[in-house]
């Protein structure tokens, strides 16, 4: 069911890609091939993992480690292959020509402008709402956008990612907001800092 499901997961990405920069059918089968290589890894090492966890008798530290381990193959399915280590997406990045790379990017520029898009809908509720408009907005989507680091395989942690870039990026980013939603945004910071060990494992 994993290889399957992560087939569909690399067969749709593929399309999408190609969709937006134009793929060569070369291009496509190096993706293609990639792909079933990054898949073959991860059900390696899930089955390396799981069978140290119910073969061998474990202290608590070393269950952690393991658990730990096994986290972001779990994520897998909720992310694809996005990760990037990841063969797939080396490949991709290096089997682009000049010209589709510039497309690339933009497509990547907007997947990004949308994690951040939906981080706000985050602040937009609950404790210390913050919410954003007009110019401020944009300004702070484009200085997270220009000289941040989100990861395009967030998944449901992209909120946290992009509080730990603003906090990062405090300097440009101090002067796009008001004393009051800086205070408010830093609220949320604070939260976000306490995700950081399931971030790392993530």
């Amino acid at each position: 069911q994993f290889r399957k499901r992560m087939a569909e997961f690399a067969t749709t990405e593929i399309q999408f890609v190609d969709r937006k920069v134009g793929l060569t059918e070369a291009q496509k089968k190096k993706l293609q091939l990639a792909a079933r290589g990054d898949i073959a890894e991860h059900i390696r090492r899930a089955e390396e993992l799981r069978s140290e966890l119910k073969t061998k008798p474990l202290d608590k530290a070393r269950y952690i480690e393991l658990w730990r381990e096994l986290q972001p193959l779990r994520m897998t399915l909720q992310t694809g292959l996005a990760g990037e280590q990841l063969l797939f997406r080396k490949t991709l990045r290096g089997t682009l020509t000049d010209e589709q790379r510039i497309r690339f990017r933009a497509l990547e520029r907007e997947q990004q402008a949308q994690i951040i898009e939906k981080a706000m809908l985050h602040w937009e509720s609950g404790q210390q709402r913050l919410v954003l408009t007009g110019e401020t907005k944009r300004k702070f989507i484009d200085v997270i956008l220009d000289h941040g680091r989100l990861p395009l395989g967030a998944g449901s942690f992209g909120q946290y990612f992009v509080l730990l870039e603003a906090d990062r990026l405090r300097d440009r980013l101090q002067p796009v907001l008001s004393d009051a939603e800086w205070e408010r945004l830093e609220f949320h910071v604070a939260a976000a800092k306490r995700t950081v060990p399931n971030l790392k494992a993530y």
